[in-house]
């Protein structure tokens, strides 16, 4: 495979003749499938996901890889088989991904030398935001190894050292030594390698920067365990810079929430976090009381009704719980509903006739707009119409009144 963007990925524009202009659809889109004489255009492949760009000022969609040297565009427009089309490459997305897979090859390259760890898959995520990862073959990696890959790796991008492409006979010896985790089987002819001087050569199918000056910068994130291997986050190029950016602008307003410099925020939101604990542990403790007292003086009201109806905007699981276990020990039918008083919320509906729950809740489920279930004389869920509770007690009361 070799197509103008593995030869120059740095060529934002292009001139090409058109073979082929079809009808087509992806992804339940009509579109066009448009395949050209060569491409800047880069079609998915390797772990890097295809360019975005027009031909002939149509919005290209998609690009993908078809046969061994060419690729197949999807646009929303037709254009005529023979014409001379001009293709733009969305340099932005493109550089991006030329940034983060270079920074691919470098990061394995340097875990490979430093620590033996191999890299047995990657992901290029996109977007600006988008963080990608290399897995290792490695149980684990310690924050230290981490810090010395990443220093390596910067300083090689601070020693320019260069990258290039180059292709190899398919029979060649030195191909044999060169590190890959294989080729498709529709690849024929000369084999693509991507050298890193004096560090790495690796067979690849993707667009990378001709000299490590170019990726900027890399960060490597945090590590995650993963089947006995170690997936490593990072970011490279300017996605560092953006993430830093986000970083100060999220440190300015913590800073102002807190009203503590940088270094204080870690212990201001541990003791935030602690009274929050405490107050939260009060609050439960409280719920359960209020709990209990509702239910007595409900069983204390005279004459006793045997339809309890509560409501409480700050309740939980446990404050359902408790007042059903304490009333329907007396034969009462309870009704209890926490959450926002109009909108959403949770509920549980409760007696000692399992039939009549059986009956009553889809019914309250129902009115309520929600979901649940039940069994052994409980019936609960989730509803988005609180408003409607005055209803459920109309339908409760009948039913009470034809026991």
């Amino acid at each position: 495979m070799s197509l103008q963007c593995q030869k120059c990925s740095y060529l934002r524009e292009f001139e090409a003749i058109v073979l082929s202009c079809k009808p087509t659809v992806l992804n339940q889109l009509n579109c066009y499938e448009v395949l050209l004489n060569d491409t800047i255009l880069f079609p998915a492949g390797g772990g890097q996901p295809s360019d975005h760009g027009q031909i002939a000022g149509f919005d290209v969609i998609n690009v993908e890889r078809r046969g061994d040297c060419s690729a197949v565009h999807y646009i929303m427009e037709p254009v005529m088989a023979g014409q001379h089309v001009t293709l733009c490459v969305d340099w932005a997305r493109r550089f991006d991904h030329m940034q983060q897979h270079s920074g691919q090859h470098l990061i394995t390259a340097i875990a490979d030398q430093m620590y033996h760890y191999k890299t047995t898959s990657w992901n290029l995520a996109t977007g600006i935001d988008g963080k990608c990862f290399i897995e290792l073959s490695s149980p684990s990696i310690t924050d230290e190894e981490l810090q010395s890959i990443e220093d390596k790796c910067n300083e090689c991008i601070r020693n320019r050292i260069a990258m290039r492409a180059r292709w190899l006979d398919p029979d060649s010896d030195e191909l044999k030594t060169i590190r890959t985790r294989g080729l498709p089987d529709d690849v024929a002819g000369p084999v693509r390698v991507i050298d890193i001087e004096g560090i790495d050569s690796n067979m690849c199918c993707g667009t990378h920067v001709n000299n490590l000056s170019d990726i900027q910068a890399i960060k490597l994130l945090y590590a995650e365990q993963k089947k006995g291997n170690t997936i490593v986050y990072y970011i490279a190029g300017n996605r560092v810079f953006h993430y830093l950016g986000k970083t100060v602008l999220h440190e300015k307003k913590l800073t102002k929430l807190l009203c503590t410099g940088t270094t204080e925020h870690c212990d201001s939101v541990e003791r935030i976090l602690k009274i929050q604990k405490q107050q939260n542990k009060i609050i439960r403790t409280q719920l359960r009381e209020l709990a209990k007292l509702l239910s007595f003086q409900h069983l204390h009201n005279e004459p006793v009704d045997p339809l309890a109806i509560i409501h409480r905007d700050d309740g939980d699981n446990e404050f359902m719980n408790i007042i059903a276990s304490e009333l329907t020990k007396k034969d009462i039918l309870v009704f209890v509903t926490v959450g926002d008083n109009k909108t959403n919320g949770q509920f549980l509906l409760a007696s000692n006739n399992e039939t009549l729950i059986n009956d009553l809740g889809p019914k309250v489920t129902d009115l309520l707009d929600g979901k649940g279930g039940g069994r052994k004389g409980r019936y609960q869920g989730k509803v988005n119409n609180m408003s409607r509770r005055s209803d459920v007690a109309t339908l409760l009361r009948e039913a009470i009144q034809q026991k």
